[in-house]
């Protein structure tokens, strides 16, 4: 079974409205991150598909812990992050001081899967998912490795 960010998922067991400030801008920042992420690469071959957007929303309770109630809203927010991003450096910087190089590789291979979702992986996705994982500083040996499991997994070639 997926390894869920133990961090993640104790902040997400309390609601917006019962947290406190700090621990919602957190929540927040680390959800509309991994959202924009997978925004980008959804969107990446100009086609982010109804199936990639379910795929993201999946995989951004999987890591997060949120309810369905509150996907609606992350998914608005980081469309219009991802719309709206100068660099992926301020997305990839709250990721990369809460998650473990472990949970960095099972990200960037969700970020395969979710390209993978509608029957292909575009060679933008790729180059996309390229560049998120040099940002969060994953070695080549295992993007390569990551690209090779999700494709099999996919059963793309």
């Amino acid at each position: 079974m997926f390894k869920i960010f133990d961090e993640f998922a104790e902040m997400f067991k309390c609601s917006f409205k019962d947290c406190s400030n700090s621990e919602n801008e957190n929540k927040d920042s680390i959800a509309s991150s991994l959202g924009v992420l997978l925004w980008i690469v959804g969107n990446e071959d100009g086609d982010f598909s109804k199936v990639e957007k379910e795929k993201a929303k999946e995989i951004i309770k999987k890591y997060t812990g949120v309810s369905e109630n509150e996907i609606p809203e992350i998914m608005k927010k980081s469309n219009e992050a991802a719309l709206n991003r100068i660099d992926m450096h301020e997305f990839t910087r709250k990721l990369n001081k809460e998650l473990s190089r472990e949970d960095k590789i099972m990200f960037i291979e969700d970020l395969f899967r979710l390209g993978c979702a509608d029957g292909s992986l575009d060679y933008d996705e790729v180059e996309m998912i390229k560049k998120i994982a040099n940002l969060l500083h994953i070695h080549k040996n295992d993007l390569i490795n990551s690209k090779i499991k999700i494709m099999k997994e996919c059963k793309i070639n």
